[in-house]
């Protein structure tokens, strides 16, 4: 599925739809995160400013919520599994040994940042949570670290997607850099 595709199934249900949508990116990483929020922006049924606002608010919910949901995997695999797994199955996943023990090591420095900043580096932002769900963290902190990491990434992607959409230029054009 490309992102054009996604958002044409999903945002016509309104912020339901972009929640959605940012769920999906966090679930199923097929599409880049960079790319569907851009594209997000260019296409969003956004009359104005305030328009934009729900569509950060929701897609960061909808990112949020993809998270505690590889939390509650890592959570429910436990330290043992989840190391198992990794070594197994993380280099399909871009997800090596080395740096989900790197990862489990931050979250037990200090898991609020490690979650804010982890939102906002590709790849890495989809599978952090893992590593947070074995170590059982605060899930309220957790969850609000990943809420306002999750809106640092996406708000900069919809905003230029949202400024792009004003130019006169069609979306695929704006994507390839004509």
């Amino acid at each position: 599925m490309d992102a054009m595709a996604l958002i044409d199934t999903f945002a016509p249900a309104g912020p339901i739809g972009i929640c959605g949508i940012a769920v999906v990116e966090k679930l199923m990483p097929v599409i880049p995160s960079y790319v569907l929020f851009v594209t997000l922006g260019m296409m969003m049924p956004a009359a104005s400013p305030g328009d934009l606002a729900v569509v950060m608010a929701a897609t960061a919910s909808g990112s949020t919520f993809g998270s505690l949901c590889w939390y509650g995997l890592g959570f429910a695999l436990g330290p043992q599994r989840s190391d198992a797994m990794m070594e197994r199955f993380g280099r399909y996943i871009f997800l090596t040994p080395s740096l989900y023990r790197r990862m489990a090591k931050a979250y037990a420095r200090n898991h609020f940042w490690v979650a804010v900043i982890s939102q906002t580096i590709p790849t890495v932002r989809i599978y952090s949570a893992i590593p947070a769900g074995v170590l059982n963290l605060a899930i309220t902190k957790f969850l609000a670290a990943t809420l306002v990491g999750s809106l640092a990434w996406s708000g900069p992607l919809l905003s230029l997607g949202y400024m792009l959409r004003q130019q006169s230029a069609d979306v695929a054009s704006r994507l390839i850099g004509l």
